[in-house]
């Protein structure tokens, strides 16, 4: 199902990519995305989300997608001609990456059950919740009766979905899921930036974020983190690729990613709007006056729609619209901030530490930080958007730890490690591009 969708929505944008699993991969990825927005709209609306419901919500969809298929020339992914020891190196990290991920979504079928607190405190509770209550339910034992209530429902409606097809809450059925989820993440990576990104430079940089323990380490779990990180890394790139060439239905792309990011989790509609805002300042450096406002005002709408939808179905049933950890506007109260200094500087250095920490994500982060800074001197509004969304998208993060009411070692020690996925994934899938940039005549950003 999530293949068709996908399909459909690439058919309709006009983004053609070359080669059939980069396509697939794609496609997987983007339909999970599409699916995961419309379940949430769903639930809000007060559907069930049965087997039925969710086949026919997505048929509805892909064939009203088809119905406005664009004619004309379409974006199509080049095809590199790597040459020698280049095409060789390529190659191999391709079968490398496609071997490990291999073994990763093999390992899936016999993982045991999920024992992250979160996973079944409230994340995997939540879905059982609109599987038995049929959607989502205000009293006992409902959906807004676990931990984190204001939290969107992206994630645990995806779970629910497998739970239908499955015939009942089987949750051995979701590491297989979220595992074969993982690896369409890096085959829709490699489908988007091989349009611009050699092969050579490509597969290595992927095999190296596929490598990073900590991929490995939640990509079974009942988490939306990491769900989160691919949804903001993918929007990231159709954005980037927008920015360097206004390739055609890539922003279509990225407003479906930034939507479902923000539909999964709470943070995810902070880095959405990070995104937006850092693609737009790129926009600026890059040709000194506003261009094409409308593409980005869209593209903006796309989030705030989203989560908007969610806080109305909140408001309308009496439920938190915030986290008891924390209100926003506190942000806002400079006594307050300079007050607790001391968290921040003690989250931010904690958050630090586990980026460049090599047992976690390898060298991610230093080469991250290394390209973004050349890529800033040579290919400014690239490097802009790059550094720019890593910086506000840190601030932001360690941000909720300055301005929340709970132990500052306890909210920083329960969540950073998850939380600085979004980061990494990020910093890790736009690096090859930021290399293969650096090749090129400086004559774009």
């Amino acid at each position: 199902m999530y293949l068709g969708l996908g399909a459909a929505i690439l058919r309709a944008t006009g983004t053609r990519i070359s080669g059939r699993i980069r396509l697939a991969g794609l496609s997987l990825a983007l339909g999970w995305a599409t699916f995961a927005v419309i379940a949430s709209l769903a639930l809000v609306v007060g559907l069930a989300l049965s087997a039925w419901q969710i086949v026919a919500l997505s048929a509805a969809v892909a064939a009203g997608t088809l119905l406005r298929i664009r004619r004309g020339p379409r974006s199509e992914g080049s095809e590199h001609s790597d040459e020698g020891w280049r095409r060789y190196l390529g190659l191999g990290a391709a079968g490398l990456l496609a071997s490990y991920l291999g073994l990763l979504v093999l390992r899936s079928l016999f993982a045991s059950a999920d024992t992250n607190y979160d996973s079944w405190a409230f994340w995997l509770s939540k879905a059982q919740a609109i599987y038995f209550f049929g959607g989502l339910d205000t009293s006992s034992g409902g959906f807004t009766s676990f931990d984190n209530p204001e939290y969107p429902p992206a994630a645990p409606a995806l779970d629910a979905a497998v739970f239908h097809f499955a015939g009942g809450v089987e949750t051995s059925a979701l590491p297989f899921q979220h595992a074969l989820l993982g690896a369409a993440f890096f085959v829709a990576a490699a489908a988007l930036l091989s349009t611009r990104v050699q092969g050579w430079i490509l597969w290595p940089s992927l095999l190296v974020l596929a490598l990073a323990p900590n991929i490995a380490f939640y990509l079974e779990a009942a988490l939306a983190d990491l769900a989160v990180a691919y949804f903001v890394g993918l929007g990231a790139i159709a954005c980037a690729l927008w920015l360097l060439e206004e390739m055609r239905g890539t922003l279509p792309l990225a407003g479906i990613f930034l939507a479902a990011a923000s539909l999964t989790k709470t943070e995810g509609f902070m880095l959405s709007a990070v995104l937006v805002v850092a693609l737009t300042l790129a926009t600026l450096v890059r040709t000194r006056q506003p261009r094409r406002r409308r593409p980005l005002l869209l593209l903006a709408a796309a989030p705030i729609l989203a989560l908007s939808a969610w806080k109305v179905w909140l408001a309308a049933n009496d439920q938190p619209l915030g986290s008891v950890l924390y209100s926003v506007s506190d942000a806002l109260r400079p006594g307050y901030l300079a007050e607790r200094i001391d968290r921040l500087t003690y989250a931010a250095g904690e958050l630090l530490g586990l980026v460049f920490d090599p047992q976690r994500w390898l060298l991610i982060a230093p080469l991250a930080l290394l390209a973004g800074v050349v890529t800033l001197i040579r290919r400014p509004a690239l490097g802009i958007f790059y550094l720019g969304w890593l910086v506000i998208g840190f601030v932001g993060l360690t941000s909720v730890y300055w301005i929340s009411n709970a132990d500052v070692a306890w909210h920083v020690g329960t969540s950073a490690n998850r939380v600085a996925a979004s980061l990494m994934v990020f910093a890790g899938v736009l690096l090859p591009l930021l290399l293969a940039e650096l090749g090129r005549t400086p004559q774009r950003p």
